[in-house]
C-alpha cells in the first residue's frame, strides 16, 4: 500500500468516525484526481463513509466504478442499502453478487438478514437462509443470531427457535438473541425461562441481555420477576452501568413500582438526560405531574439541560393532571431556551393544551406551526377526540385530507372513536375500508378501535369478523369483544372467548374477569360463574372490590343467594359500591327485609348512596305495599342527600300508593314531579285504577298513554279489563 493510499485510508477513518461527508467528498475527489476511483480498498472504504452519512446515490457511483470489485465492496454496498431503508435494493444487489464468482462471507449475510428483517421480508429470509445452509454457515454465531432475529421480526417464533436449538454452540450473543425473540413478541415468561436455562448451562449475561428481559417486564404482573433480573443485575458486573440503571427505572415504572424506580434513580452514581427523562416518564406515567415537573426543575438546578424527548415527557406528564399553568411555563422555558420546533415538539404542545382543555391554544399552535407534518395532525385530531369535540375532529380530518397527508393508525382510532361516539356507523364502515386499503387494519389498536365502534353501534356480528380476522391480539382485544359479547347477551360466546384466552396462555386482567362474570349472571352458566370465582381465590383477586362487587351481583342474578352474602361477608373491606351491590341483591332474591336491614348498616356506617339504590329500595317497598317506608327513602333523597328524585323514583312511589289503591295520592305526587309523565307512569296508575275501578281516572290516563304512545302494547292489554269496569 502506497504512502498515499494510506493517508486517504487515515482521512477516510476519521471521516466515519465523525460522518463528515464534506471532507469526504474531497477525499473523494482526490482519489479520482489521481486516478484511484478503481481502487478496491479505497472505494469500500467510500461507500462504508457515504452510507453511514446516508447518500446512497454517491456510495452507488463509487461501487459502479469499481473493478474489480472485491468481497469488501460488494459487504459494504449491501450494507450500505440495508442500513439506510433500501431493502430491496439491498436485496438485488445480494441475487447480482451471487451471478458473479463471489461467494457471500458472515458480514454479507449478517446485512442481507438485517434488510429482510427490516422489511419484514419472509420470502426474502428464507431465500437467504437456504444459501446459509448451502455455503455452510450455520455454525456462524452472527449469522446465527441474525437468522433468529430476521424470524422473530417476520413473526416466526417457531422458526427462530429452531435455528436457535440446531446451532451447535450457544453463546451469550445466542442466548440474548432467542430471549429479545420471545420479549418482542411480549411472550415474557418464555424469555424468563430461558434466562434460567442460559445460567443452568453457565453462560453468563451481558448487558444487552440483560437490557431485553428488563424489557419483558412490561406490566404490573411481573414485578417479581423484575426483581429478580434487578437482584442478578446487582451481583454483576453492571450494577452501575448507566444503561442498564435506566433500564431498570422505566421496568418498576411499568410494572408500578415508583418506589423502586426513584431509589434506583437516587443510588446511580452518575445521571445522564436519559436517567432524568426516564424518571420524569415514570412520574407521568403514573399521573404524578406535579412531581414531574418538580424533578424537570431539579434537573436544570444540576446544570442537565432538557432535551426534546424531556420536554415532550414533562407536558404530558402535566396534561394527565390538567396542570395548564405548569405546561404554560414548560412552554416559556421552551420559547426561551430556542428549542428547536419541530413536529415532535409541536405536537407535545398540542398533547399538553388539550390534555388541559385549552382547545384554543392547541389550535393556535397548531395553525402557527410552519409545517403541518402527520403527527401534528394526528395530535390535534387526538386531543379533539379527546375532549368530545368530534365535528372539529372530522373537520380537521378533511383538511388533512385535502392536504394530501395519508392518515396513520392514531389518526383512524382517532376518527373511528368519534364515529362509535356519534353512532356514526356508515362513516365508520368507509373508515373501516381506508384502514383496510392503507394495509393499517391489522395494527392492533386500530382493530380495538374497530370491535369498539361495532359493538358500540349494535353491529356485533362485524366486532366477530374483525377480531377473527386480526393477526395479532392483545389482552385490551380480548377484554373488548368479550365485553362487546355481553352487552349483547352473547354470553356463551363471551365464555368461549374467556376459555380460548386461557387456552392461549393469555394474561388475563380484572377487565377480562370482570366481562367474563358478567357472562355468568344467568343461571345456565352459575357452574361457570363458580370456577371464574375459584380461580380468583387462587390468584388473590377476590379481595378487590370492583371484583367483589360483581360477584355478588352475578351469584345474585342466578339466585344463589348464599352464595352473594358469603362473597360480600368474605370482603377484607368494603366500599360504597359493594353495600349497594348487597342490598341490591337482596332485593333481586325477593329477601326484602334483609335489603333494608343491611341499608341501614349502610347509613348507621357513613356509606354515601346513589340515584340506582334508592330506584332498588323504591321497587322493593312497591313489592311488599310499603307505602310508609316508600315515603320515607323518597324524601330523604333529596332532603338528607341532595339527590334529586327522577322519573323512575316517581314511578316506584305511584306504583307503591297504586297498589294500596291511593289513586288520588298517586296523582298529586306526580302533580308535584318535575318530569314528564311517560306512558310507564300512565300504565302502572292505569293499570291500578283497573284493580281497583276507578273509572273516572281510568279514562283520564288511558287517554294519556294513547297520546303518549299510540302504540304502546301496554294500553291495549288493559283494554278487556278496563271495559268490564265501564259496565259495572
Amino acid at each position: 500500500m502506497s504512502t498515499t493510499v494510506k493517508e486517504l485510508y487515515s482521512q477516510l477513518q476519521r471521516c466515519i468516525a465523525s460522518c463528515d461527508i464534506v471532507v469526504g467528498r474531497e477525499v473523494q475527489r482526490f482519489v479520482a484526481q489521481n486516478g484511484l476511483q478503481s481502487n478496491p480498498f479505497l472505494g469500500s472504504h467510500l461507500i462504508r463513509m457515504f452510507g453511514l452519512c446516508g447518500t446512497l446515490r454517491e456510495a452507488d457511483e463509487v461501487f459502479d466504478a469499481l473493478e474489480p470489485r472485491t468481497i469488501f465492496a460488494w459487504s459494504a454496498i449491501i450494507s450500505c442499502h440495508a442500513e439506510n431503508g433500501s431493502q430491496r435494493r439491498a436485496f438485488e444487489l445480494f441475487q447480482i453478487m451471487q451471478k458473479s464468482e463471489i461467494k457471500p462471507n458472515s458480514y454479507i449475510f449478517v446485512a442481507i438478514l438485517k434488510a429482510c428483517a427490516a422489511s419484514r421480508n419472509l420470502d426474502h429470509g428464507r431465500l437467504v437462509h437456504f444459501q446459509v445452509l448451502i455455503d455452510d454457515f450455520r455454525s456462524d454465531v452472527f449469522v446465527v443470531n441474525s437468522l433468529i432475529d430476521m424470524y422473530a421480526k417476520c413473526g416466526l417464533l417457531e422458526d427462530a427457535r429452531s435455528v436457535f436449538s440446531a446451532s451447535p454452540e450457544h453463546s451469550v450473543a445466542s442466548w440474548t438473541a432467542i430471549i429479545s425473540a420471545y420479549s418482542m413478541h411480549s411472550q415474557s415468561e418464555e424469555s424468563f425461562q430461558l434466562f434460567v436455562q442460559m445460567r443452568q448451562q453457565g453462560v453468563e449475561a451481558n448487558d444487552v441481555t440483560f437490557l431485553c428481559l428488563l424489557k419483558a417486564c412490561d406490566s404490573e404482573g411481573f414485578l417479581k420477576e423484575g426483581k429478580l433480573i434487578h437482584n442478578c443485575i446487582l451481583q454483576s458486573s453492571f450494577a452501575n452501568h448507566i444503561m442498564v440503571g435506566n433500564s431498570i427505572i422505566c421496568m418498576y415504572a411499568k410494572c408500578g413500582c415508583l418506589k423502586y424506580a426513584l431509589r434506583v434513580f437516587d443510588e446511580l452514581p452518575k445521571q445522564n438526560i436519559v436517567t432524568w427523562n426516564a424518571m420524569i416518564h415514570a412520574y407521568g406515567q403514573h399521573g404524578f405531574g406535579h412531581e414531574a415537573f418538580q424533578l424537570f426543575e431539579q434537573m436544570q438546578r444540576h446544570g442537565v439541560n432538557p432535551s426534546q424527548i424531556t420536554f415532550a415527557s414533562v407536558l404530558k406528564a402535566t396534561s394527565h393532571i390538567n396542570a395548564l399553568k405548569e405546561g404554560q411555563l414548560i412552554h416559556s422555558k421552551i420559547v426561551m431556551l430556542g428549542s428547536e420546533w419541530d413536529a415532535f415538539m409541536v405536537s407535545a404542545l398540542i398533547d399538553m393544551y388539550t390534555g388541559c382543555g385549552n382547545i384554543e391554544d392547541a389550535l393556535c399552535i397548531f395553525r402557527n406551526s410552519c409545517k403541518h407534518e402527520l403527527v401534528t395532525w394526528s395530535a390535534m385530531i387526538s386531543g379533539l377526540v379527546h375532549q368530545f369535540h368530534y365535528e372539529e375532529a372530522f373537520m380537521l380530518y378533511q383538511d388533512m385530507l385535502q392536504e394530501d397527508v395519508e392518515p396513520n393508525g392514531v389518526t383512524f382510532v382517532c376518527i373511528l372513536k368519534a364515529c362509535s361516539a356519534l353512532g356514526l356507523l356508515d362513516l365508520g364502515r368507509c373508515i373501516h375500508m381506508f384502514t383496510a386499503l392503507s394495509r393499517l387494519e391489522s395494527i392492533i389498536e386500530v382493530g380495538n378501535t374497530l370491535i369498539d365502534m361495532y359493538t358500540k353501534t349494535g353491529k356485533i356480528v362485524d366486532a366477530l369478523i374483525v377480531f377473527e380476522k386480526m393477526p395479532e391480539k392483545d389482552v385490551i382485544s380480548w377484554n373488548a369483544m368479550m365485553y362487546g359479547c355481553t352487552e349483547h347477551n352473547l354470553n356463551a360466546e363471551a365464555l368461549l372467548l374467556f376459555s380460548k384466552m386461557q387456552c392461549q396462555g393469555k394474561q388475563f386482567t380484572i377487565v377480562t374477569f370482570l366481562s367474563a362474570l358478567r357472562a355468568c349472571s344467568d343461571p345456565l352458566f352459575i357452574e361457570w360463574g363458580r370456577l371464574i370465582h375459584f380461580s380468583l381465590v387462587l390468584d388473590c383477586h377476590e379481595a378487590d372490590l370492583v371484583i367483589g362487587r360483581t360477584l355478588i351481583d352475578m351469584y345474585a342474578r342466578c339466585q344463589s343467594f348464599d352464595d352473594a352474602v358469603m362473597v360480600f361477608h368474605s370482603l377484607s373491606s368494603q366500599n360504597d359500591a359493594s353495600w349497594s351491590a348487597i342490598v341490591v341483591a337482596c332485593i333481586h332474591c325477593s329477601h326484602i327485609d334483609l335489603a333494608l336491614y343491611y341499608f341501614s348498616l349502610m347509613l348507621q356506617q357513613g356509606y354515601s348512596l346513589n340515584k340506582v339504590l334508592f330506584v332498588s329500595l323504591l321497587s322493593a317497598c312497591s313489592q311488599k305495599g310499603m307505602a310508609d317506608e316508600a315515603f320515607h327513602y323518597f324524601s330523604m333523597m333529596e332532603s338528607m342527600y341532595g339527590i334529586i328524585p327522577v322519573l323512575e323514583h316517581y314511578c316506584c312511589v305511584v306504583d307503591t300508593l297504586g297498589r294500596m289503591g291511593s289513586i288520588v295520592e298517586a296523582e298529586d305526587l306526580l302533580k308535584t314531579s318535575p318530569c314528564e309523565m311517560n306512558h310507564t307512569t300512565c300504565a302502572y296508575l292505569l293499570n291500578h285504577c283497573k284493580t281497583y275501578c276507578n273509572v273516572g281516572a281510568e279514562h283520564i290516563y288511558f287517554d294519556n298513554l294513547n297520546f303518549l304512545d299510540h302504540m304502546h302494547v301496554s294500553c291495549y292489554a288493559l283494554l278487556p279489563d278496563m271495559q268490564t269496569c265501564w259496565k259495572m
